[in-house]
């Protein structure tokens, strides 16, 4: 287990540098103001992880599945970003609750996530939807991390996305 993607652009990081067409309207259909182009998508399986999680099961190829007796479960996930301000997007499934906790590089307020469900387990039941918002108060490497006591919600993709910069608060 490792840091996959996260020194550079890679194939489980993908870094936006322009918009793609219908990009906004792809996340969630419940997107209606514009925001800045660019962003990061990461793919759950580049995640540095604890026991118990596959991602690639029935559920879907690259799709993180928590296995195994309800235990502490924990996701860690590095990006690049900007100074700014994010909308943190979450791509899963979810036939029951299963908020998990998530806080940007060990600091600040523990926020749930992931706590709507989706109206099952499988890959036709993943959706975009926005969790949060999070201030990144210097560029660089961030780290974001998942916890949850049981088992997590079936997270396929993370979007940060960026919405303010420095220059246009």
């Amino acid at each position: 287990m490792g840091w996959r993607g996260a020194d550079e652009a890679g194939p489980e990081v993908y870094i936006m540098t322009a918009e793609p067409k219908n990009y906004r309207a792809s996340l969630s259909k419940s997107i209606n103001r514009r925001c800045e182009a660019k962003g990061v998508i990461i793919y759950a399986d580049s995640a540095y992880y604890s026991d118990g999680f596959k991602f690639d099961t029935e559920y879907g190829q690259g799709v993180g599945v928590s296995v195994g007796r309800p235990r502490q479960f924990f996701l860690d996930y590095a990006a690049i970003l900007e100074q700014g301000e994010y909308e943190l997007w979450l791509e899963y499934a979810a036939e029951e609750p299963r908020p998990v906790n998530m806080v940007l590089n060990g600091t600040g307020a523990r926020r749930l996530v992931a706590d709507a469900t989706t109206g099952g387990w499988y890959r036709t039941h993943q959706q975009w939807l926005c969790q949060t918002t999070l201030a990144v108060n210097s560029s660089g490497m961030q780290l974001l991390h998942f916890w949850r006591i049981g088992w997590f919600p079936h997270i396929s993709r993370i979007a940060l996305v960026l919405v303010k910069t420095p220059s246009s608060r």
